[in-house]
């Protein structure tokens, strides 16, 4: 870091003393904060040493006593969330097994609306072919399955014999 020097022209006796002056009664504040601070805590410890050691021991037990009951209402709000839990629970399973008859009832009544619709014979007879092409589909790729390439070495194959 390269500082820059000043002409001692510039800054005079008077101009140090006045930043001296500043600066040093925000230090010297500072400084009598800092000790008032420490001698009320030393005061606050000695007062603590000096005190009746049963006030200490009474002024524990009460704050055990008060630990104890907050515990114990802790406990029962966590009781009363688990059995709004419970039965959240249950009302979600009641509503889903009314959503799951309400499905098996729709699928019904579309099983016979589909059951009465009469479809005409060139739309049968559309539907049958399509089945027959399917399952003739999976015959021919069970069948094709079944097929096994055999070569008699490892490299590059030129002839595929197949055999059932």
């Amino acid at each position: 870091m390269v500082m820059k020097s000043v002409p001692s022209g510039k800054v005079d006796k008077t101009a140090i003393a006045g930043y001296a002056k500043t600066l040093g009664t925000d230090i010297e504040s500072e400084g009598y904060a800092l000790k008032n601070k420490y001698m009320t805590t030393v005061a606050k410890l000695k007062e603590d040493m000096n005190s009746d050691s049963g006030s200490d021991q009474e002024s524990m037990q009460t704050k055990i006593n008060k630990a104890k009951i907050a515990l114990q209402d802790s406990k029962l709000k966590l009781q009363n969330a688990q059995e709004e839990l419970m039965s959240l629970k249950t009302k979600q399973q009641i509503a889903k097994l009314t959503v799951e008859s309400d499905l098996k009832t729709a699928k019904n009544k579309l099983d016979d609306l589909m059951d009465k619709v009469e479809i005409s014979e060139e739309l049968q007879a559309a539907k049958d072919a399509l089945e027959s092409a399917q399952e003739e589909i999976k015959t021919t790729l069970k069948q094709y399955e079944d097929y096994q390439i055999i070569a008699n070495f490892d490299g590059l194959v030129t002839k595929v014999e197949m055999q059932v």
